[in-house]
């Protein structure tokens, strides 16, 4: 057989930056375009939640309504900036991504539910890719939420009550317009509520 590796010239793109936050938001009206949809309603899950927040903010009219689950309007800080250092240094992007989708008490229990993905991210075949996708979700900048300057569509957030990023969902909501925001929180669940808890605990948009 060949040794084809003498006839195929390598290239390295050492300079390749991964598309920002910013960037991969700015991407979605072309998507709109190609499919012809005028509007959306859309539903992002952590960094989609994220993606899709900033999309609403720049293209207004091209959103009419979202669901936002496991919210984070907020940039890393510098005490998070140093911990996400430290951490990338002690555990692997595995076990990075594994505490940012579970709460440490689901990570405790190994449920099959966290083994699958804790599987699937250790087993990817496009690991590289995700690590780049990671680095720049860590990167990101803030939305800069707060009752003046907010979402023009109607908005669901959804966390679990023991989610690693409750707290920030709480903080997404108390800067929203509560006539347009309904806030779901789903009690005794962690990471992924939509897939682990159906008992909820509700507050529904205000009529003041």
């Amino acid at each position: 057989m060949m040794d084809l590796s003498t006839d195929i010239a390598f290239v390295s793109c050492y300079s390749y930056q991964y598309p920002t936050m910013d960037v991969i938001a700015d991407m979605l009206p072309n998507v709109l375009q190609f499919f012809n949809f005028r509007t959306v309603i859309g539903v992002g899950v952590g960094v989609g939640a994220y993606i899709l927040s900033k999309f609403a903010l720049a293209n207004p009219d091209s959103v009419e309504g979202l669901v936002l689950v496991n919210i984070d309007t907020n940039a890393r800080g510098w005490i998070d900036w140093a911990a996400q250092k430290l951490v990338s240094v002690t555990s692997s992007l595995t076990e990075q991504i594994m505490s940012h989708l579970f709460s440490q008490e689901e990570l405790s229990a190994t449920t099959e539910l966290v083994k699958f993905h804790r599987e699937r991210i250790s087993k990817a075949s496009n690991l590289v890719n995700i690590e780049l996708f990671w680095k720049t979700y860590n990167s990101r900048k803030d939305l800069n939420i707060d009752r003046n300057s907010t979402f023009k569509c109607p908005v669901m957030l959804v966390v679990g009550d023991q989610a690693p990023y409750e707290e920030a969902a709480v903080e997404c909501n108390s800067k929203m317009d509560p006539t347009t925001t309904s806030f779901l929180k789903m009690a005794d669940a962690g990471g992924l509520p939509q897939l682990t808890q159906v008992r909820t605990n509700y507050q529904r948009p205000s009529e003041t």
